[in-house]
């Protein structure tokens, strides 16, 4: 299990617990598809920038940036935008050297 600051970590930890099923979500029953999501639940861009609050093409910077913790390195998450309609659309991730 990670460790989090972030609310959408907390609540995926809560789901995994309630689940315990060491890391499967309640809502599908499947394995969350992490690839470079780490420990950010979400949907996951394809193609992010590295840079933090960048977004990938057709998508924007949604202001909405939080961390979580994935094998002892912090993880920098961020929400992208579809910018016609302002609603979410995927989050990117950046692992850091930083530990935790």
């Amino acid at each position: 299990m990670t460790v989090s600051t972030s609310r959408k970590g907390f609540l995926y930890r809560v789901g995994v617990a309630a689940a315990g099923i060491g890391g499967w979500t309640l809502a599908s029953g499947a394995a969350p598809a992490l690839g470079n999501l780490y420990c950010c639940t979400s949907k996951e861009c394809s193609a992010c920038p590295t840079t933090v609050g960048s977004c990938p093409a057709n998508k924007v910077y949604s202001g909405y940036t939080w961390t979580c913790c994935h094998n002892q390195h912090r993880i920098k998450c961020w929400d992208c935008n579809w910018p016609a309609t302002g609603k979410y659309a995927c989050t990117c991730t950046k692992r850091t050297n930083h530990s935790c």
